[in-house]
């Protein structure tokens, strides 16, 4: 067939237009933009001591800024985790956080509430009709918070605002519900303060109307950190008075009505010592939190006391790291079986600076076990949830890179297997689709001797049955490449050396896809410029027939 000048220039247009979308595709795909909150390299974190008879089945971190943290959590109805924290460059300038994970560490949602002021979350919890309230404080102007209750959908979306304050300072720090579906809210404030800051309960009906507030302090700064509610409607709250140069734990009831029964105060005179957190297993309170008084100047220790409703001491327990230390407890958690579990931190033994502070003890005070976690960093346990006595989980904050980003972890009974982790991609469960051309890392975990490994996919990359290089709480950074473009399935698998085996990683890699969109960036405009290329090369061969009649 012979080819006519015009067809040539319309065949070469065409091959143009084609060659344009082809180097479209390929700079898409090299340009492509990399998540926030995904760090590259690998981290040594979640160190065991051998002291917790538990696996960590998964482990979350999240970061967005120089200084983020997860403060408290819960659990939901369908055993989806609600964590509450804050995010920002500073503690005087950041947001509200939420991250919602499901029970396999699926990330499920992720959101931000605030003003550009000082907006804080501290605690979630979940009323008996299976709805999820958060509170904290936001800014109003320099100098002037409010405190903040969240109701909200499961999307994490606010379904209503209950605020507390009168100007000044408000912060909520914990929540608590009667059955009647009352809302108490607890924290401090300089409203209608003797003080600096008062504690301050506020009651408030399920549709947000205020019942009664009340707050009472000393002459300095005081502060209210958490609270229960008994079968009767009477409140407790555990918070921190202040005395000058010194500062004492306290434990104090409120009546229905909000009227004080009974205080408690808890440690010696120009002492530094504070009540941290609170919970009720019917008959019994446990408080816990730290101070000089149970150590000395430079040494404040964790201390634990059981009461009764009337305000009676059963007990009160220690725990002391060795040498000269801060040991400071932040959570305490009643279990099903009626054991504490609590939480915080210690720089006298583990990994770092400061770690992660574990520990179980009956309901008569007794020890059952301790552990802690931690990298070379900074590492607190802020909170703790206890799914059941076997399951349960903590949040804090992690200093692995550097830069503080929430940290949690789901811990289960030990079975003497060996566990993992992706360390890179960061934040992203075991079963994802993630576009990066670098390399997928993960760690595998032993608490004894280390163990293989082998990975098969469906690609060109495989890698028979190998002996981790390290033992003894090892941490065997593997390195998958995943360079060529693609959708490529990769499945990992892990023994220890008693042949215990380890639940496999199932991965899924799709090279070339945008994380953000679901398709590979830029492909909608190489597939409308070849649109427009077809049809304009249609429509000149039309009037190029049609000029030749």
């Amino acid at each position: 067939m012979k080819i006519t000048k015009n067809r040539r220039w319309i065949i070469e247009f065409f091959l143009f237009t084609m060659f344009l979308a082809i180097i479209f595709m390929g700079a898409a795909t090299i340009f492509q933009s990399i998540p926030a909150n995904e760090d590259s390299s690998p981290a040594q974190l979640a160190i065991q001591s051998n002291g917790c008879p538990y696996n960590i089945v998964w482990e979350r971190r999240w970061n967005n800024s120089a200084c983020d943290s997860g403060n408290g959590l819960s659990t939901d109805l369908s055993g989806n985790v609600w964590c509450v924290g804050a995010t920002g460059n500073t503690l005087a300038l950041s947001d509200q956080l939420l991250l919602k994970y499901s029970a396999s560490g699926t990330l499920l949602v992720n959101k931000t509430y605030g003003g550009g002021g000082w907006d804080e979350a501290w605690d979630i919890k979940m009323d008996r009709h299976g709805n999820m309230y958060m509170c904290g404080f936001r800014s109003k102007a320099v100098g002037v918070t409010n405190a903040t209750i969240f109701e909200l959908f499961p999307n994490g979306t606010i379904k209503r605002i209950i605020m507390w304050g009168w100007g000044g300072v408000a912060h909520g720090m914990a929540l608590a519900f009667d059955d009647y579906d009352n809302i108490y809210l607890v924290g401090k404030t300089d409203n209608f303060s003797v003080g600096e800051t008062d504690i301050f309960v506020a009651k408030f009906d399920f549709d947000g109307n205020l019942l009664w507030n009340t707050t009472w302090g000393t002459t300095d700064y005081d502060y209210g950190n958490g609270i229960v509610v008994d079968s009767n409607n009477n409140t407790y709250v555990v918070g921190t008075f202040g005395f000058g140069t010194g500062t004492n734990a306290t434990l104090t009831k409120l009546d229905a009505d909000g009227n004080i029964a009974w205080m408690r105060i808890l440690g010696e005179k120009y002492k530094k010592d504070q009540g941290s957190a609170i919970d009720i297993d019917g008959n019994a309170i446990y408080i816990t939190g730290f101070g000089e008084t149970w150590g000395d100047v430079d040494d404040q220790n964790l201390f634990l006391a059981k009461y009764d409703l009337a305000g009676n001491q059963d007990w009160l327990k220690t725990w002391a790291g060795a040498g000269g230390s801060y040991d400071r407890g932040m959570s305490v958690e009643v279990t099903p079986n009626h054991n504490l579990l609590v939480t915080g931190y210690t720089n006298a033994t583990g990994a770092g600076k400061e770690d992660m502070l574990l520990l179980k003890f009956n309901s008569t005070g007794t020890l059952l076990w301790e552990d802690t976690f931690g990298s070379a960093g900074d590492e607190w346990g802020l909170d703790t949830f206890s799914v059941s006595d076997d399951v349960f989980y903590t949040l804090g904050f992690t200093e692995v890179y550097g830069t503080y980003e929430t940290w949690l972890m789901k811990f289960s009974p030990e079975n003497n297997t060996p566990w993992a982790t992706l360390i890179y991609p960061q934040n992203d469960p075991a079963n994802f689709n993630y576009n990066d051309p670098a390399n997928l890392t993960f760690v595998l975990y032993d608490d004894t001797s280390g163990g293989i490994y082998r990975v098969t996919s469906n690609g060109t990359f495989n890698q028979g049955w190998t002996a981790w290089t390290t033992s003894n709480n090892s941490q065997e950074v593997v390195h998958i490449p995943t360079t060529t473009s693609g959708t490529w399935l990769y499945i990992i698998e892990y023994n220890d050396t008693a042949n215990n085996a380890g639940i496999p990683l199932t991965i899924t890699i799709v090279v070339g896809e945008s994380p953000s969109n679901g398709g590979i960036p830029g492909f909608g405009w190489v597939i409308a410029l070849l649109s427009l290329s077809i049809f304009l090369t249609v429509d000149i061969l039309k009037k190029s027939e049609l000029k030749q009649f």
